[in-house]
C-alpha cells in the first residue's frame, strides 16, 4: 500500500515535471472566436530539438534497463532510448517545424521562420519580450515536455506521449490572439488531447528494442496530428469575421 501511495505521488510529480503547469498566458477556453482579420504573414519560431527522449515506468512488472533516474517506483531511461531513436534519424523538432509551417500555409498564411531565444525549452515567449518582426503575428511553438513512452502505475503497455504548446501574438498590439496546448497521449485535463493508435503500444521495453522503427513511428505519428490541430484552430474559416482588427 505504501509503495502504491509513493507511486501515485511520483506520478503527480512526473506529470508536473514532464508537462509543466499552466502558464499565465495559456487560454483554457478552446471555444474562443478568434479574430484573425488582418493576419496574413506569420513568423514561426524555430522549434528546438528535445535534449533527449525517454522511456518512463512506474509499474513494478516492467523491466527498464540501466535507468538514468530512479525515484520511488519511477524508473527513467534516457541515454539508451535516445540512442535507440537516433538510429531511426528521429528529429521531432525539425519535423514538427515543417509540419506546422505547411499546416499554416494551407490556411493561406505567408510563413517565415525566425529564431527566438526562449528563457528555456519549457517556456513560451512572453508578449512583452516580442522582438521586432516583419510579419503580422508571431506563432511561437515549443515541444511540451519530453517526447517519451510511458506505462502506468497499474502496468499498462508503454505508449507514446508527445505534446506542444503554441501561442500566436499580434505583432502590432503585443496581445495574445491564441494560446493552446495539444497532447498526443493519455488524457490531461489541461490540454487538447489526441488519441494514440493502438499499434504503437508495447508490452515491454524488450518489445520496443525489437522494433525501433515502429517505436519511432509512434512519435512521428503525433507530428501531423499536433500540427493539423493548430492549423485547424487557426483556420480563418473558424475565426470571427467582420470584427475589425485594431
Amino acid at each position: 500500500m505504501l509503495r502504491m501511495v509513493v507511486g501515485l505521488l511520483v506520478l503527480a510529480s512526473l506529470a508536473s515535471c514532464s508537462f509543466p503547469a499552466t502558464q499565465m498566458y495559456l487560454n483554457q477556453n478552446r471555444n474562443l472566436n478568434l479574430n484573425l482579420d488582418g493576419i496574413r504573414t506569420i513568423a514561426l519560431t524555430e522549434i528546438e530539438e528535445p535534449a533527449n527522449y525517454e522511456v518512463r515506468s512506474l509499474a513494478l512488472i516492467h523491466y527498464i534497463p540501466d535507468p538514468d533516474l530512479t525515484f520511488g517506483g519511477l524508473r527513467v531511461n534516457r541515454t539508451m532510448f535516445s540512442e535507440l531513436m537516433a538510429t531511426q534519424n528521429l528529429h521531432v523538432g525539425q519535423e514538427l517545424q515543417s509540419a506546422v509551417a505547411q499546416a499554416m500555409q494551407r490556411n493561406g498564411y505567408d510563413i517565415m521562420t525566425v529564431k527566438i531565444s526562449h528563457p528555456d525549452q519549457r517556456t513560451l515567449l512572453r508578449p512583452e519580450d516580442l522582438p521586432a518582426i516583419n510579419a503580422d503575428a508571431l506563432l511561437d511553438v515549443i515541444i511540451w515536455g519530453v517526447p517519451a513512452y510511458e506505462d502506468s502505475l497499474f502496468g499498462a503497455a508503454f505508449a507514446p506521449i508527445f505534446g506542444l504548446q503554441a501561442q500566436l501574438i499580434d505583432a502590432k498590439t503585443g496581445k495574445i490572439i491564441y494560446s493552446e496546448r495539444v497532447l498526443y497521449g493519455e488524457g490531461n485535463r489541461m490540454a487538447f488531447v489526441l488519441s494514440v493508435d493502438r499499434r504503437f503500444r508495447f508490452s515491454s521495453y524488450d518489445a520496443m528494442q525489437r522494433d525501433p522503427a515502429l517505436v519511432a513511428q509512434g512519435l512521428r505519428d503525433a507530428i501531423p496530428l499536433l500540427s493539423n490541430t493548430v492549423g485547424m484552430q487557426l483556420s480563418k474559416t473558424r475565426s470571427t469575421m467582420g470584427n475589425q482588427r485594431r
